[in-house]
């Protein structure tokens, strides 16, 4: 999750609803095929009528395979970073996801049309 989170920084954790996730939270979970990461919830939505999860790295440009309810370890609340702890459920910092998940889909989107573009000239 570079650049946000950093090695040896401590995270918080905390169970919760997987209907209270929204995208630009990060989560804890199990992702396909036997790894345990931490990563952004991009966008909630529904496959053959359960809910699915999209999440990515920060500082990847593709998303990762989908993530089910049950995958899901727990929602990262608080960061320590330099002594100081930092609780994402703040509004500035639920801002900053939100901002930062929109401004990823606009640039992925973007790039996708841009790749078109080049391959139809």
């Amino acid at each position: 999750m570079s650049p946000f989170l950093r090695d040896g920084q401590v995270v918080i954790v905390k169970r919760f609803d997987p209907s209270e996730v929204r995208a630009g939270d990060i989560i804890f979970c199990r992702c396909p095929p036997s790894r345990i990461v931490i990563h952004r919830l991009i966008k909630k939505t529904s496959e053959n009528g359960r809910t699915v999860f999209i999440t990515k790295a920060d500082a990847s440009f593709h998303f990762d395979l989908p993530v089910y309810p049950e995958n899901i370890l727990g929602k990262i609340v608080t960061i320590e970073k330099g002594g100081r702890y930092i609780k994402l459920d703040a509004p500035l910092a639920k801002l900053r996801a939100a901002y930062y998940v929109k401004s990823f889909l606009i640039k992925r989107r973007l790039g996708l049309v841009a790749r078109k573009l080049r391959r139809e000239l």
